[in-house]
């Protein structure tokens, strides 16, 4: 066991490090937030990473057993894996199962509520976190208890079985979880990739995007700049005595709620902060005691932690918004007639001798190799030729789960014959058994952040993450891939085989029964999980959630609809005004230091933002983070005439040597 799951527990860890350091802010997060988040992460991943190589040595030690039950010698019959055999995996998934399990329930809920606390002491912040918990716990706890009670009084289950019973009635909640997302994402993840493809598309898209999330920034801006008036307003009390309580405490307390505002925070809000102090200043708050002053802790805490995320959100969706609309220039030039004349072949040597006279033979065949050719020539194609892959392992894994029903009748499952292509377990094993894990698992976390419900807490590359969408991954990284795995291996009939065989894996001894509860009995999963995921497919395929969350007044963006115009039409306003901003920076005089710059062009202009209200400069880091994309005077990009959506038109060989996000 040692070396095979030393390697899949060191990968898993390396990997979780790495998405740590991709997504985490660790600027704003505590470091035990970090830290849990690393276990959860690595305990997850394991669960992927150490299972083929367990059903590997389940499958070679069934093809041993049935070779010398046909007279055979079951080690000249069955392949030896190159790995060798895992044994005592059992012990491993018991261990690994049950830590997920206390990190999945535990950790998200309770740290959370510790670290948005706006309480100052450690005893403090714990109190107020398990104040919040009981609030949700407490109720459920005492209906658990007294559905158990009542059932233990019906005799219909005994006090042996009560930690199996009470262990897959918190499954429950995790294997309809996956159900949902299996439903969602086995459509939602190839039409994902499939609109990749569609360059038009994706820019109008960004603008729908980029019109959200301004708005989303504007209203974290005033509730920061509210927080901070209050703040002032308190600290000038405090500083006039004009407190209930210690002065000194006070006015410590208050420094200490200031600090976590960094200045370009502040500077970012300085109108919104002005204008709520003036409205403090016509009716002051009521002098400040202890308890106020924790209450505008965790109200600093929040304002912050919306201000941060919506401003990374706003800058990214710019700079992929800035680069696709350069994308989307090129594209319409390849369209053109005269390109298409050239494309086709009809009369290339003329029109290569057209262009040398105009000087642009040279420009051409740099266009030709250059990546942003390529971006809207192949990487299109790409995308859809993915898509069509993942609509068939989608088409395939949808199937197989159908095939559940009817596990006690027959064996229909594909993948259940794909693998026994390799009866020993050995590399041919490996990869058709990862294959269709890894995919499920794409499409499992694709669904559960994709969803608008989830949206908020969506990981964001770059050290854009903040606490609270970091424990919220972990946690249910936690959850669901117990879940997963068990969903996997019911599909592949894995325990109706263990019963037959009398082999099963070291997962389904280690973790046991999963699919026992309550009310449902012991096969509620495998009658109902199919049919729901068949109907939830449907639904997603017919985009019924997306006009559903039409009719309650929720803004989706469909590709294939471009009635919601309003949205996409402002977010191409302020991609717009974002690249003549650049334009006028390039022209500036200190093109050495367009950061600067920048930031100098923004504070200047006065134009209105898309909403028709003057800018305010909670957008000015954010256009010093586009201050890249400026350009030198000599190749500034023309922001003149709307093409698409209303997006500004960029000049390509203007643009090409600046790379962005996308």
């Amino acid at each position: 066991m040692g070396l095979v799951v030393g390697l899949a527990i060191g990968s898993s860890v390396v990997l979780a490090a790495h998405l740590l350091h991709t997504y985490a802010d660790r600027k704003h997060c505590p470091w035990y937030v970090l830290l849990l988040v690393w276990v959860a992460w690595s305990l997850g991943l394991a669960f992927f990473l150490a299972l083929p190589f367990d059903v590997s040595t389940t499958f070679y030690t069934r093809c041993v057993q049935a070779a010398e039950a046909a007279g055979e010698q079951g080690a000249r019959a069955c392949v030896l894996p190159p790995w060798g055999l895992v044994s005592g995996l059992v012990p491993f998934w018991t261990f690994v199962y049950w830590s997920s399990m206390l990190l999945g329930y535990l950790m998200a809920d309770f740290l959370k509520d510790v670290i948005a606390s706006g309480a100052f002491t450690v005893s403090g912040r714990v109190r107020a976190s398990l104040r919040n918990g009981a609030l949700f716990y407490v109720p459920f706890t005492l209906l658990g208890l007294a559905f158990i009670a009542y059932q233990l009084s019906r005799g219909s289950v005994t006090l042996d079985g009560l930690r199996a019973y009470c262990k897959a009635a918190a499954n429950a909640f995790s294997l309809c979880l996956v159900v949902l997302m299996l439903g969602y994402g086995l459509v939602e993840l190839p039409r994902y990739l499939w609109n990749k493809g569609d360059v038009e598309g994706q820019l109008r898209y960004l603008h729908f995007r980029a019109s959200e999330y301004h708005d989303a920034l504007a209203v974290a801006s005033v509730r920061l700049g509210e927080a901070l008036a209050l703040l002032g307003a308190c600290s000038e009390q405090v500083e006039r005595n004009e407190c209930v309580g210690d002065q000194s405490v006070l006015r410590r307390l208050c420094a200490r709620v200031g600090a976590y505002a960094e200045s370009d925070e502040r500077e970012a809000v300085r109108k919104h902060t002005a204008e709520a102090a003036e409205r403090l200043r016509a009716a002051p708050p009521p002098a400040p005691r202890m308890s106020e002053v924790e209450a505008l802790n965790g109200r600093m805490k929040d304002a912050l932690v919306a201000f941060r995320r919506a401003r990374a959100n706003y800058a990214r969706t710019l700079r992929r918004a800035v680069a696709q609309t350069e994308l989307s220039e090129l594209l319409r030039q390849l369209d053109d007639a005269s390109w298409d004349e050239q494309r086709s072949g009809a009369r290339l040597g003329a029109h290569l001798a057209q262009r040398q006279q105009r000087g642009s033979c040279a420009a051409l065949l740099a266009l030709r190799c250059d990546r942003r050719y390529l971006r809207v020539t192949v990487q299109p194609h790409l995308w859809r030729a993915l898509a069509a892959g993942c609509a068939l392992l989608s088409l395939l894994v949808l199937v197989c789960e159908t095939t559940i029903i009817f596990r006690d009748i027959v064996n229909l499952s594909i993948l259940s014959y794909v693998l026994f292509l390799d009866p020993s377990g050995g590399v041919l094993f490996l990869c058709c058994f990862a294959l269709p894990l890894a995919y499920m698992c794409c499409c499992v976390y694709f669904a559960f952040f994709r969803l608008k419900l989830f949206g908020l807490h969506a990981l964001h590359s770059g050290q854009n993450s903040d606490y609270g969408t970091l424990l919220f991954n972990g946690t249910y990284m936690c959850r669901l891939a117990p879940a997963l795995v068990y969903n996997y291996l019911n599909l592949l009939h894995e325990p109706h085989r263990a019963d037959e065989s009398g082999v099963s894996c070291a997962y389904l001894l280690g973790v046991g029964a999963m699919d026992v509860v309550p009310l449902f009995g012991s096969d509620y999963y495998n009658d109902l999980a199919p049919i729901a995921i068949i109907l939830l497919c449907g639904c997603t395929y017919l985009n019924l959630f997306a006009h559903c969350g039409a009719l309650c007044g929720s803004k989706t963006f469909q590709f294939d609809d471009s009635s919601d115009s309003e949205g996409i039409d402002a977010g191409a306003a302020i991609v717009r005004q974002e690249l003549s901003r650049l334009a006028r920076v390039a022209d500036g005089p200190g093109r050495g230091a367009p950061l600067e710059h920048a930031e100098d062009e923004a504070a200047r202009s006065d134009a209105p933002t898309a909403d028709g209200v003057a800018d305010s400069s909670p957008f000015v880091p954010v256009r010093a983070s586009l201050a890249s994309l400026a350009l030198p005077a000599s190749g500034r990009a023309a922001t003149g005439g709307a093409h698409g959506a209303g997006a500004g038109a960029v000049s390509y060989t203007h643009l090409r040597a600046h790379e962005t996000d996308s």
